[in-house]
């Protein structure tokens, strides 16, 4: 899974990295994601508060 957050998130986590604020460009890659070919890619403009995701397993 990769993660891209544009900037302006509160409470933000991908599996076990937290994140109370992000204010500037945010990318992140589960292990083993640039790898993949079936993973998921999720880009955040702005704006986003309280998110949590997790990767399956």
């Amino acid at each position: 899974m990769c993660l891209h957050v544009g900037r302006g998130a509160h409470d933000l986590q991908l599996d076990q990295q937290r994140f109370v604020a992000v204010g500037s460009e945010l990318l992140l890659d589960t292990p083993g994601a640039a790898d993949a070919t079936g993973r998921y890619e999720i880009e955040i403009a702005g704006g986003a508060n309280h998110l949590t995701i997790h990767a399956p397993r």
